[in-house]
């Protein structure tokens, strides 16, 4: 749960007001809408999965600079993908997460 912690504590301190509803699958992370989906991991690590309530667009950018970044993405059915996080993998992607959860939290629709 410490990296949880981190990348909550992360995204408010780039002002991302997140909002977080505690599923038994996961914890969903909000704005108006559930845009993503946070699964921690006993092994310390968590799975964030991008759901597709994000435009296809700034799921596909997103994606695209968090592989260029070095990170482990996994694409899933449409434009969603996955990301293992780890302290690593938190640190290089943490402005492009931060720009994701922003525009998460900006849905309208």
């Amino acid at each position: 749960m410490a990296l949880f912690d981190r990348f909550i504590k992360l995204l408010r301190d780039r002002g991302v007001d997140v909002k977080l509803n505690y599923r038994q699958d996961g914890i969903a992370i909000a704005g108006r809408w559930n845009f993503a989906r946070i699964i921690p991991r006993k092994s310390g690590q968590c799975l964030l999965r991008f759901s597709g309530r994000l435009p296809a667009d700034l799921l596909r950018d997103g994606r695209e600079k968090l592989e260029e970044a070095g990170l482990a993405v996994k694409a899933l059915t449409g434009e969603r993908f996955s990301v293992q996080l780890d302290d690593q993998a938190l640190t290089k992607g943490a402005e492009i997460l931060a720009d994701l959860a922003k525009n998460g939290v900006e849905l309208k629709d």
